[in-house]
């Protein structure tokens, strides 16, 4: 071959090259700029370099910030692409994260699930010899307690919560069963007393505290090491079934900033892959962010017909259609509404009421919240026009979202 024909080769296949880059970098037009991960810290960015309006993006976040009225916003980030393009002052302080903080047992679960302790149709009766208390939690699996369809129920004389409130949910002896509430699979109650014995089963099969699992399988690979997990000895004191089998049992609540917080929902956001490892498997991930409960099966408050039951402010809570493994999915609600009409559909958070992380894959996007108090009008209203906010200082390509 002659010296003409090895160059114009040579320009054909430099040509080629840089096509097929032009290309790939066209495949996320929704991304303003490549992906990164934080090191000890979140790397800084402005907002427009991230294909972001920072004016509008300010006036949004003035409009949320002012729903906190008094209690101020707390910890707030937001990540794009990986960088920090905005943040409040306080996102190294820790926080209760409440119930944002039962995405960890989801994680824990999906791991597990991984590395063959068990699987979501597992009936977690055959691990927990108290279930077989009561007939009807024979067939009750992790799917059913990750999904809060399980109908389980913990003794409560009294009727008076950890609290002295009256409600039967949070029992000073959450793992002492009563009768199931329905049959599992057909009816959706938002319950902590199912969370707590969700985490006594995971607890019996690993043979270890949920805490050390989840620090070396999934948080210390993503460099989210800096909080701290109660234990049930700490929240019901002298409860006597605080452990099992010597393993003390962690309880719900979790306790770390929102920088770090922010960690995790980035890991949800590149579907458990952790610069370039694979933390916990994509499927689950999928799985996790999905709805997992049909929109036809019955509100529990809506069935119940023991007037002496009290469901305090969770009778209201309704997941049909738009909840997945202890997430909130933007999916169809049983009224046939999407759950945040201006908001990406692909979006879905934890939700503490007042601990919050959001993931928005349409946008690349991640916001964390820790703090103490509720926005006014509550966490749906007012993050769904937050949300629609954010979106309009979007610069780059993304999708259009129209309220349904």
């Amino acid at each position: 071959m002659n010296a003409k024909k090895l160059m114009v080769n040579f320009t054909f296949c430099v040509y080629l090259s840089g096509l097929i880059t032009i290309l790939i970098g066209c495949g996320d037009k929704n991304i303003g700029a490549q992906k990164t991960f934080p090191a000890a810290e979140w790397e800084k960015s402005s907002p427009e370099s991230q294909g972001i309006d920072s004016a509008k993006l300010q006036s949004a976040m003035d409009y949320l910030t002012n729903l906190y009225e008094g209690s101020g916003p707390g910890g707030i980030i937001i990540i794009r692409n990986g960088y920090n393009i905005w943040n409040t002052n306080e996102i190294d302080k820790h926080h209760n994260l409440y119930s944002a903080g039962k995405i960890w047992f989801a994680l824990a679960a999906g791991k597990m699930v991984e590395e063959g302790y068990c699987n979501m149709d597992s009936p977690v009766r055959e691990w927990e010899p108290l279930l077989s208390t009561y007939d009807g939690y024979e067939k009750m699996t992790l799917h059913h307690l990750l999904t809060f369809t399980s109908g389980y129920d913990a003794v409560n004389p009294g009727h008076l919560d950890k609290w002295d409130n009256l409600n039967d949910d949070w029992s000073v002896t959450p793992f002492n069963p009563s009768t199931p509430l329905f049959a599992p699979g057909t009816a959706f109650l938002y319950w902590d007393d199912a969370v707590h014995m969700l985490i006594r089963v995971l607890t019996s099969k690993l043979g270890q505290t949920m805490e050390s699992y989840v620090r070396s399988k999934i948080t210390d690979p993503i460099g989210l090491t800096d909080f701290t997990w109660d234990k049930i000895s700490d929240v019901f004191p002298g409860y006597d079934e605080s452990k099992i089998s010597g393993v003390d049992i962690n309880a719900i609540y979790i306790y770390t900033s929102a920088s770090q917080f922010a960690r995790l929902g980035y890991l949800f956001l590149n579907k458990g892959k952790w610069n370039g490892i694979q933390v916990i498997e994509k499927s689950f991930v999928e799985d996790v962010t999905k709805n997992q409960v049909p929109a036809t099966i019955s509100l529990y408050k809506n069935i119940n017909t023991d007037t002496n039951f009290i469901m305090g402010e969770h009778a209201d809570l309704d997941g049909r259609g738009c909840s997945g493994y202890m997430v909130w999915v933007n999916g169809i609600e049983a009224n046939g509404k999407r759950h945040m009409p201006d908001a990406p559909p692909g979006t879905y958070y934890a939700n503490g009421g007042w601990s919050l992380l959001f993931v928005i894959p349409e946008w690349n996007m991640v916001i964390a919240r820790t703090g103490e108090y509720r926005p006014k009008g509550g966490v749906v209203s007012a993050y769904n026009e937050t949300l629609k906010r954010i979106g309009e200082a979007i610069k780059d390509d993304k999708p259009t979202i129209r309220g349904e």
